[in-house]
Parts: structure tokens; C-alpha cells; sequence
């Protein structure tokens, strides 16, 4: 299924922005299919940490997030998480960290440029 697939919008700009500034992680519900995603987008430029359902429970269960603040070293309130489902809302408003929504190639990119001047480098996921 890797070979057809493609990208919802063009992630790379708005990851580049993000990568330059910020830690970035991948919590996914994904199992081992993550690693061959990952590949397939090069995704190892911009995230330094993944981590999916072989290595926590999955979302909503708040564990993904709080492994990824440890492995940053940062607390709850320097976190931001961006989702595109229930259960990634869940898990964020259970771990307390600020959640985004994403969907629409339009809404990530205004979400990134409104957010991204006025907040001060830490880390994101």
C-alpha cells in the first residue's frame, strides 16, 4: 500500500518551519506500518523521535504523549500536539498538552503561520 500513497498537502514546508525551531516527534496508533511511512517520507529529517502502539498504549491513553515529553525533557506546558483525530484530542486533554486540529492543507498552513511567529522555541510534536 506504500507505493500509491501520497500526501494529504505538502508537509514539507510547514515541517521545515517547524523543524527549525522546535523538537518534533511522531506519536502514532500505527503499529509497524510507521516505520515503512516513515521511509517512504522521509520523515527522519524533520521528527527525531517516533513512537506508536509497539511501544505504548494508543491513543486516546495519554502514555504516547507523556514518553515523548520525557524523551525531550520538557514538561506538559511546553508541548503542543497536532492531531487530526478524536483520539488524539483525547489524549492530549488527558495528558495535558495543548492540542491543534489538522485536516485541511488551508488549516495547517494558517495554523502555522499564526502560531509559529509568537511562539518561543521549545518543543513540539
Amino acid at each position: 500500500f506504500i507505493p500509491g500513497l501520497s500526501p494529504l498537502f505538502d508537509f514539507e514546508q510547514v515541517l521545515r518551519r517547524l523543524h527549525s525551531s522546535h523538537l518534533l516527534a511522531v506519536a502514532t496508533n500505527r503499529g509497524r506500518s510507521m516505520e515503512r511511512l516513515a521511509a517512504h517520507f522521509g520523515l527522519d529529517r524533520w521528527f527525531v523521535f517516533f513512537i506508536s502502539t509497539l511501544d505504548a498504549e494508543p491513543k486516546p491513553h495519554p502514555e504516547m504523549l507523556y514518553k515523548c515529553i520525557a524523551h525531550f525533557g520538557v514538561s506538559e506546558g511546553d508541548a503542543v500536539y497536532f492531531g487530526d483525530a478524536d483520539s488524539d484530542s483525547e489524549a492530549a486533554a488527558r495528558a495535558g498538552i495543548d492540542f491543534i486540529r489538522v485536516g485541511a492543507p488551508r488549516g495547517i498552513a494558517s495554523v502555522a503561520d499564526i502560531l509559529l511567529p509568537d511562539m518561543p522555541p521549545g518543543s513540539l510534536f
